[in-house]
């Protein structure tokens, strides 16, 4: 009897199901949307959670860079580090993007103070004769309301109460002051464990100045007794425990400018790590992998003193390995998987540099990328007998950066206030270096 009763409940539920096929449709859509929304908002929810890890490394970094300088060269240095736009896109894409926004002078005002390359592009010769290209002359600018455009570009390099700077430069752009050097206003990062700050140096200084009692003291004595080295076992990059340790170091010293100011002291913040190539990954017939170059130089930036002594141009691109780049003699050492370079070719022998015995390094190179920053790269052999593999040789960078502050002949001289700034006024705070192009400067003051 139960079997019975079974089977009936079953043949109406059956029987029900055929008589409303619409319903049982509509309960199968539904599963499928439910399942499908699920899948939807889980994707979202992972993707937004993975946005929101990128976006908030890109506020750290941002929040970094505005602990050391001004928030609007903050903005500029983040987005030529960080901001694709300006650090992959062609000049001709985003002069297409300039030219679409040529009657708009408040939004171009804007791009230029925030992105060092917006700036360079709108003030270039190419555009004299776009409508945009008097943008900084707003006495020009009738159809822009005076006051909201002076608002705009306050910021940019100049303030409201200095009415008189560097006077060598362009009387044009002498109308208000220039900038606040980053050497009087805030601090020069060494490392990541390390800020000098000018008030360190000008105590030094002045300390120094008391001790003497007649004018015309021994000014290198001020020099040499200024030295600042960070001691962090991560900066200690060396090819054997018998070389000296490579602590980043900060000292005063003197460089050369131009002809009429042979003496300009300045501090010199430098870090020379070693690195071996045997350490590598090298190829079969002994070629230097591409991948394991830049590994190594990412390893080195990741340690501190490099970015802060030489920070990347483009996100993600060393400079180092310009060192091996088309032109260099030493780019039959790197292998890359595609290109010309890929051969199989024995390698040449490293040939010692004739100018040993006059005290130069063999194979040194040199990048210097203006404002007193500098990179240098040498081979160093781990042996003293001479070695033709360059599994042989040790990779020595140097990095540096120089920071003018006065002339020598005015540290040894009592009576001259040494203020290493164009500005007069105390309450400007704007100490970004303006584009060479923007005003014309040949004084020493302007390096």
């Amino acid at each position: 009897m139960r079997s019975f009763l079974q089977t009936m409940k079953r043949w109406r539920e059956e029987r029900n199901l055929i008589k409303n096929p619409a319903k049982q449709d509509d309960q199968k859509v539904k599963a499928s949307i439910v399942a499908l929304h699920h899948e939807e908002r889980e994707f979202i929810d992972n993707v937004e959670k993975r946005n929101n890890e990128q976006v908030q490394a890109l506020l750290a970094a941002l929040h970094k860079l505005q602990c050391n300088m001004d928030p609007l060269i903050a903005a500029q240095v983040y987005n030529s580090r960080f901001c694709p736009l300006t650090s992959r896109f062609p000049d001709e894409l985003l002069l297409c993007i300039l030219d679409s926004l040529h009657d708009d002078v408040v939004t171009l005002s804007c791009l230029r103070m925030a992105s060092r390359k917006f700036l360079y592009i709108i003030g270039n010769q190419l555009l004299r004769q776009d409508p945009f290209s008097d943008l900084y002359h707003p006495s020009l600018l009738s159809e822009v309301p005076k006051g909201l455009f002076r608002r705009l570009i306050q910021r940019d390099g100049r303030c409201t109460d200095c009415r008189q700077w560097n006077e060598t430069c362009d009387p044009r752009y002498s109308d208000r002051c220039k900038f606040r050097p980053r050497r009087q206003q805030g601090s020069v990062e060494l490392c990541n464990h390390i800020q000098i700050t000018w008030a360190a140096i000008k105590a030094h200084i002045d300390d120094w100045r008391r001790q003497q009692h007649y004018r015309g003291g021994d000014w290198q004595a001020c020099l040499d007794s200024f030295s600042i080295e960070c001691h962090d076992a991560s900066h200690d990059i060396r090819c054997t425990a018998s070389e000296p340790p490579t602590w980043p170091r900060a000292r005063l010293s003197t460089m050369y400018i131009d002809s009429t100011n042979l003496d300009t002291v300045v501090p010199n913040l430098e870090w020379t790590p070693h690195s071996r190539i045997d350490t590598m990954a090298l190829t079969a017939n002994g070629r230097i992998p591409a991948p394991e170059l830049r590994l190594l130089f990412h390893r080195l930036r990741g340690l501190g003193p490099a970015n802060a002594l030489y920070p990347l141009s483009r996100f993600g691109d060393p400079p180092e390995m310009a060192f091996f780049g088309p032109l260099s003699h030493l780019r039959h050492f790197v292998h890359y998987q595609t290109g010309e370079n890929d051969q199989t070719r024995p390698l040449p022998t490293l040939i010692p540099s004739i100018h040993t015995d006059m005290g130069l390094q063999p194979h040194v190179s040199s990048i210097n990328s203006g404002h007193g920053k500098k990179l240098t790269m040498k081979l160093h052999p781990l042996r003293s007998t001479g070695a033709a593999s360059i599994s042989s040789y040790c990779i020595v960078l140097r990095y540096e950066r120089d920071i003018v502050i006065c002339k020598a002949r005015d540290l040894a001289d009592p009576t001259v206030e040494i203020v290493p700034t164009h500005c007069k006024a105390i309450t400007c705070v704007n100490y970004f270096k303006r584009h060479k192009g923007r005003h014309r400067c040949t004084g020493w003051d302007c390096f």
